[in-house]
């Protein structure tokens, strides 16, 4: 079978790019998923109205300043947000342990970093002639650095869309599992006792879907071993579907009108006996 080489159509190195992206201190990418691009081209543009940029060499500079400057921006967000993590973890500093400590450093060195390569290109910007620059000339050039600038924009959308049900999903199930946490494995209600499972199907836009399940099948079959031993013995599942974009096909089985087969972001409820639990569980 010969190598795969990767996609290889515009859009798919674009998407592919993003491949892999975690906290984003070192992405080299301009534009994160959860980041506006309309930010950054209001910094360009009031970078370009005070350096008034005449000739493509200035507009470069400008335009790098721009870009060390949301690089910094992002770092300062970043560690921000990891220390408020940390202290939210460990109110008590003290109680840091050495990986903690690293990590801190590690964000703060990517700050440094970005800080300083944002103060070089500030001196940069010093070469650019302190004098009134023609306003319809630097006006061209602001609109030629937002033209080549709009790949990044074009690979921003790409994500966002790209990683949209995924995050959807993390989150969703995020939620269960803590739910899960704090309820007992059998719960008792106007049902009667029964063990509680979700099920999360996100569709994306080109047919994939990503399923979770909380607690997991083998969670549950453990759960069905020990019934007896429950001061309320279950004697069914009672599972919610959530779904992320239109019930696929292999799901119509649970809706009752039509209406629901396309509907977006539509929960259904459906109480199992254990059989019936044990025949879906086996071919999921």
């Amino acid at each position: 079978m010969a190598n795969q080489s990767g996609p290889t159509t515009f859009t798919g190195k674009l998407a592919s790019c993003m491949n892999n992206l975690q906290h984003g201190s070192t992405a080299k990418t301009l534009f994160l998923a959860d980041e506006n691009p309309a930010d950054f081209f209001s910094l360009l543009e009031n970078f370009f109205e005070q350096y008034q940029p005449a000739f493509d060499h200035d507009a470069a500079l400008v335009t790098r300043a721009v870009h060390d400057l949301w690089i910094l921006l992002r770092r300062e967000r970043t560690i921000d947000a990891y220390e408020k993590a940390l202290h939210t973890r460990k109110p008590d500093p003290t109680y840091w342990v050495q990986p903690d400590l690293h990590e801190m450093h590690l964000f703060d060195r990517y700050k440094t970093e970005a800080a300083r390569a944002h103060t070089r290109s500030l001196k940069n910007l010093q070469t650019i002639q302190k004098m009134a620059r023609d306003e319809e000339r630097w006006q061209q050039q602001l609109i030629n650095e937002k033209q080549k600038l709009a790949i990044q924009v074009e690979r921003w959308e790409l994500t966002r869309i790209k990683e949209a049900p995924k995050k959807m999903m993390a989150e969703n199930i995020a939620e269960a599992m803590k739910l899960a946490t704090e309820n007992q494995d059998v719960q008792v209600d106007e049902h009667g006792p029964h063990i509680p499972q979700a099920v999360f199907v996100v569709t994306e836009g080109d047919g994939s879907q990503h399923v979770g399940i909380v607690p997991t099948n083998d969670a549950v079959h453990r759960i069905i071993g020990m019934a007896n031993q429950y001061p309320q013995a279950p004697v069914e599942v009672v599972r919610t579907y959530v779904f992320g974009g239109p019930v696929p096909p292999a799901y119509h089985w649970l809706t009752t009108e039509d209406w629901q087969r396309t509907a977006k972001d539509l929960e259904l409820r459906k109480t199992l006996s254990f059989d019936e639990w044990r025949k879906l569980a086996a071919n999921e």
